[in-house]
């Protein structure tokens, strides 16, 4: 559709130019020699007067009628040429209007609010605790430390700490739990799995040696 448009804005600001330029050619165009001689010979100088006629005196033109005259000497050509800067001007409003208007913001990655488990419809048909030792198995390590959040979830879902519901946050699931120390233990391990998982963070073994005892501690403890 953009392109469509381009082009009917193309052929009019054409169009404009080719009649702009005729019509001041047309305006200014001299008379050829041939033309002006037979001008000449059609002239009948002797109905002419010989007597010397006093020509009247010019009136000379007052300021204000020079500066309304001003207003009025645009020729064709110049009137186009506005059109055609007003065409272009309007063509690039347009164009940024629709590129701007396709933008989409996005959130952040490792947002609090980004959506816990949006690859997965329920939690709590996941055999998560599997999942984690085939993660280990397979070095995903990244996959590793889901596997070991979404077995917190799970947790504090059946215990009624939260209620797990698809596309909450974790932000919702802090808010929801009224235990003090299950509150301070989830935000610790809710900022970890959003820098490995929402993050983008490839770990290694080592890295994983650092994180999963946090898991592991409250897994133990609870489950």
């Amino acid at each position: 559709m953009i392109g469509r448009l381009c082009f009917i804005l193309m052929l009019v600001l054409l169009c404009c130019f080719i009649v702009g330029t005729s019509a001041q050619t047309k305006i200014g165009a001299p008379i050829s020699e041939e033309q002006f001689e037979r001008l000449s010979e059609a002239l009948d100088y002797s109905k002419t007067k010989k007597s010397l006629v006093l020509k009247k005196p010019v009136k000379e033109k007052t300021a204000s009628e020079d500066k309304g005259n001003y207003f009025w000497q645009y020729n064709t050509l110049s009137v186009f040429k506005v059109l055609a800067f007003l065409i272009i001007l309007i063509l690039v409003i347009f164009i940024i209007y629709v590129v701007f208007s396709n933008v989409k913001i996005q959130k952040k990655q490792g947002s609090p609010d980004l959506v816990i488990a949006s690859e997965e419809e329920n939690i709590k048909e996941i055999d998560a605790h599997d999942g984690y030792l085939t993660a280990l198995a397979n070095a995903d390590y990244r996959l590793a430390v889901r596997m070991q959040f979404i077995r917190v979830l799970q947790y504090l879902s059946e215990s009624g700490f939260i209620i797990w519901k698809p596309n909450k946050t974790n932000r919702q699931y802090l808010i929801e739990i009224e235990d003090k120390n299950h509150y301070v233990v989830f935000k610790e391990l809710s900022y970890i799995y959003d820098l490995v998982w929402y993050g983008h963070t490839v770990i290694s073994n080592h890295d994983f040696d650092r994180i999963n005892p946090k898991f592991q501690k409250f897994l133990e403890a609870n489950v």
